[in-house]
């Protein structure tokens, strides 16, 4: 099997990861907030992307994956053991995504930062059970 490189994925996540630990320290500063949640977005982008390449890989038919809907992606992810949650929770942080494309509102941006800390546990289990699969030495 080939290895998928998750280096991308690991940086993405520790960067996250400093905004949210700065966010907790100071939830009033609108700046961190905001940087917690451009970090989402594209820390969300490559988990997806991950995971879509990770189910390629693995499967029968990797033509296969690009065709199923997305939630049917993230069930399928769920099922393979490499996220925590399956559509259930995963509907919630695409909505957010997708928020984050459609304007600023300073409501929003609260609610969407309120589950980001949830939602970087969800990545940093799923690069830990890809790194189980593709770098078993990290």
């Amino acid at each position: 099997m080939d290895r998928l490189d998750l280096s991308s994925l690991r940086r993405a996540l520790e960067t996250l990861d400093q905004g949210l630990t700065e966010y907790a320290r100071d939830s009033g500063n609108a700046f961190v907030r905001d940087a917690c949640i451009q970090r989402f977005e594209y820390c969300y982008a490559l988990a997806t992307k991950t995971i879509d390449r990770h189910l390629a890989m693995t499967g029968a038919d990797p033509g296969a994956v690009q065709k199923m809907a997305f939630q049917d992606r993230i069930r399928e992810a769920y099922g393979a053991g490499i996220l925590l949650h399956s559509w259930d929770r995963w509907w919630q942080y695409r909505d957010d995504r997708a928020a984050t494309a459609q304007g600023y509102d300073e409501h929003r941006a609260k609610a969407i930062a309120g589950n980001l800390p949830a939602f970087a546990a969800e990545a940093r289990f799923l690069l830990d059970r890809l790194a189980e699969f593709h770098d078993p030495k990290a």
